[in-house]
């Protein structure tokens, strides 16, 4: 898991990342909102009718959530693995007390 845990800590943190990071924000926005592309295609397809903008929109919005969910992985797989390796080992006997002291 080390290796993994390095390899996504170091994609995190490299100018290529962030320039990538900048680039899709820009386009498809932030759980906030926003984005040049999803506001272009909004824009857009608020100009039709009804019947015909409402799964063009739902299809705007689910690549969006799905861009974002991508994006957000490498930390979030990042998050999982440190936590997994500060966690105690579950496994281990827990140890008992006797009258006498510990064991």
């Amino acid at each position: 898991m080390t290796d993994e845990r390095e390899d996504l800590d170091a994609l995190i943190n490299s100018p290529g990342w962030q320039r990538f990071k900048q680039r899709v924000e820009l386009e498809w926005g932030t759980s906030e909102g926003g984005g040049s592309r999803f506001v272009t295609q909004t824009m857009a397809i608020a100009k039709e009718d009804d019947a015909t903008a409402l799964p063009k929109m739902r299809q705007i919005i689910a690549a969006q959530r799905e861009i974002q969910a991508a994006m957000r992985w490498p930390g979030e797989r990042l998050d999982t693995l440190k936590r997994t390796e500060t966690k105690p080992d579950s496994d281990a006997a827990p140890l008992t007390q006797s009258r006498r002291g510990g064991l």
